[in-house]
């Protein structure tokens, strides 16, 4: 699985940041391997995965994995680059194979799973999640990854907006401590929200492009940056046109964003903005095949039926809720509620659950592959 992405200019990521000085960020142990924020798992592949973890001080840093069955294989990867910011690959991994892994040098134990993809081209069962529009009320996020923890996933996406302020590192503390449960075991795969912005603290800590995409067994996945300004429109449409073609034989295709292409939100610039999206990117969708798209942006759950593609706003991980109004021709389910989506593909079909924080199923969905 190959992250494939739109050329843009060099990022000057220029990070100076004094983690440590961070209070009541940092966990209270003083071992060499004092974590920030993580662990926490990228880029999951066939044949590899990326683990990383933020330490409280430039450190080097090493960490060991094994099939979950045969602890004797054990090997570990280390990485000389003295840094606070570590990314360890384990590369050579067997497909859909669960693994333990653990984060050398400390004296607490930072360990977690993982399942390796399938195949590329596998019709294996995917189990995955979607939510985004976290920000700030912590207590309701934690909630929300509550619930999510009941389930296990091969993956998740994130619509966007996991801070209010991408420049505030003490948000970003708390957004990787409050979903470090969920991000341990399962890989996290994010697109930009507009609160994320262009401060280059999103790019350091994920490492993922504006525009990229996946393959997880028969499944293609983009990422769009939908805060793309108008000067960028014309490449980024080329992208996306060319990425699906050359996916064009993939059972299932499925796009995540931060902005709606479709709402009922009661607000009317959010309408007008919505239907900007919805008409210079559906056709592009349609023709392609792309049954589903997520987005977030709205702080509520919609499901919207438009030209045969099924349009899921999923921003209910936290951030104040918005109203909605379903008076709209494309709408199929709206409600105002904290949330996440449970997707789960098999074969030709794909069934999409949703629960509120305790546990209560508000909207359930099939879609077949065409």
């Amino acid at each position: 699985m190959k992250i494939k992405y739109l050329p843009l200019a060099m990022i000057a990521i220029m990070f100076g940041f004094p983690l440590a000085l961070l209070s009541g960020i940092a966990y209270s142990q003083t071992s060499i391997q004092a974590l920030w924020a993580g662990p926490y798992l990228q880029n999951v592949q066939p044949n590899q995965v990326t683990l990383c973890w933020i330490t409280n001080k430039k450190v080097s840093g090493s960490a060991s994995f094994w099939p979950a069955d045969k602890s004797s294989e054990k090997k570990q990867v280390a990485d000389e680059t003295v840094t606070e910011f570590h990314r360890i690959h384990f590369r050579g991994l067997i497909p859909s194979t669960f693994y333990r892994y653990r984060i050398d040098g400390s004296n607490r134990h930072y360990d977690g799973e993982f399942r390796t993809a399938p195949p590329t081209g596998s019709s294996a069962p995917v189990q995955f999640a979607v939510y985004g529009d976290n920000r700030t009320q912590y207590n309701i996020h934690a909630e929300v990854i509550k619930a999510m923890t009941k389930y296990s996933y091969d993956f998740i996406l994130h619509t966007g907006d996991e801070v209010a302020d991408g420049s505030n590192l003490k948000e970003w503390g708390r957004f990787f401590s409050t979903a470090e449960p969920l991000l341990r075991n399962t890989p996290y795969f994010p697109e930009l929200g507009n609160h994320e912005g262009e401060n280059p603290a999103y790019f350091r800590f994920f490492n993922v492009p504006r525009n990229y995409s996946f393959d997880y067994g028969d499944i293609h996945i983009i990422a769009l940056d939908t805060n793309a300004p108008a000067s960028e429109y014309s490449r980024q449409e080329s992208w996306l046109r060319r990425d699906l073609a050359e996916h064009k034989n993939a059972k299932w295709k499925i796009l995540f964003c931060h902005h709606p292409f479709v709402t009922c939100t009661a607000i009317r610039g959010r309408r007008e903005e919505a239907a900007r999206l919805l008409a210079r990117l559906g056709p592009i969708l349609k023709t392609a095949g792309v049954q589903l798209v997520f987005s977030g942006h709205d702080h509520n759950y919609q499901r919207h039926v438009v030209n045969g593609i099924t349009y899921i706003v999923t921003g209910g991980g936290g951030a104040p809720l918005y109203p909605v109004r379903m008076d709209t021709p494309y709408v199929k389910k709206a409600i105002s509620v904290y949330h996440f989506c449970k997707v789960d593909i098999k074969g030709d079909t794909l069934d999409m659950s949703v629960f509120t924080p305790d546990g209560k199923m508000i909207d359930k969905t099939e879609i077949k592959s065409r």
